[in-house]
């Protein structure tokens, strides 16, 4: 009986802490919804100039994408070609959760370029980690670099916590540990992986370093948008904190088994500006015109791009 037990709870563990982690979103977000009639008047007294050049850094995302898959690639990809398909995979990620749609498209799109399964494989995997390490890297140089003006926020904007938004991140701490327990045997078996995929990169450090480079401006293109539709709203974050803010998000989000995490990237992303001192009605118009931004327009996008995709032969199955 103790054994059953033990099995029962290994194989529903992981629908636990997604619940746990759905519950966690929706606790961020449902008690911002009465201020949502403040939010949309917000609207009106914003400065929309800075929500144009915010838009314009956005989009600026999906060439900088094209670019890491173009240097990434064994074989010889179009550039042109791979700017649409990362407009397709934007699509494609509204449709399924944590990013499968999207690495399906660029498989797909890999593997009608000449790249064998395994190869395809290994692009998209090593286009995941670098996004990741870079984004790690960025976290820790603002840290490290621009940590007076985090804790000057502390001090001169009251960087408080109330025990609900406390409640919160301890729920999202326990959550990650959780997941990261979890799924620890596979961490380590994928890890092993990625690191044999990426040995084939070894004669190639000049491309996979300007990828790395790629990957981090992607990430910087992401928070110069949403600090400009923050400045658009009258709230005035330093970058720094920005950068702060949208891994938050990206955190939480990554966490919810929903499409493009939707959910919880804006509850991450609303605590995260409310924590920072700025008014619910104010944090919650911001993180709206943001995901509006970068994720629903582009995503409008995307499905013009995916049915081109797919009629001119380069998402054949």
């Amino acid at each position: 009986m103790a054994v059953m037990a033990k099995l029962f709870i290994r194989q529903n563990f992981k629908y636990y802490l997604y619940l746990a982690v759905i519950l966690i979103a929706v606790y961020g977000l449902v008690p911002q919804i009465s201020y949502f009639h403040f939010s949309l008047n917000q609207l009106t007294r914003a400065n929309w100039g800075y929500v144009y050049i915010a838009s314009g850094w956005v989009l600026l995302t999906f060439p900088i994408a094209a670019m890491t898959y173009y240097l990434l690639a064994i074989e010889p990809i179009i550039f042109s070609r791979t700017v649409l398909i990362q407009f397709a995979n934007n699509f494609a990620n509204r449709l399924l959760p944590a990013g499968i749609g999207g690495i399906g498209v660029s498989f797909l799109y890999l593997k009608n370029n000449k790249h064998t399964n395994s190869q395809a494989a290994a692009v998209v995997t090593a286009n995941d980690l670098l996004g990741m390490l870079g984004h790690f890297i960025l976290a820790i140089l603002v840290l490290t670099i621009f940590s007076h003006q985090i804790v000057g926020l502390n001090l001169n904007r009251g960087l408080k916590f109330n025990d609900s938004e406390l409640l919160i991140i301890l729920a999202v701490v326990m959550t990650v540990l959780g997941l990261s327990l979890y799924y620890k045997n596979r961490l380590i078996t994928g890890v092993k992986r990625v690191l044999k995929d990426l040995y084939n990169y070894r004669k190639r450090p000049v491309k996979v370093g300007l990828a790395l480079l790629s990957s981090m401006a992607l990430t910087l293109c992401n928070v110069v948008g949403l600090y400009f539709v923050s400045r658009g709203l009258n709230i005035d974050l330093s970058l720094a904190v920005t950068l702060i803010v949208f891994t938050l998000g990206i955190a939480l989000g990554v966490a919810t088994p929903t499409p493009g995490g939707v959910g919880g990237v804006e509850a991450g992303m609303v605590i995260g500006l409310i924590a920072y001192g700025t008014p619910a009605a104010q944090a919650l118009a911001v993180v709206l015109v943001f995901r509006l931004l970068s994720t629903w327009f582009p995503a409008l996008i995307g499905g013009v791009a995916f049915v081109i995709a797919e009629r001119r032969g380069y998402l054949k199955f």
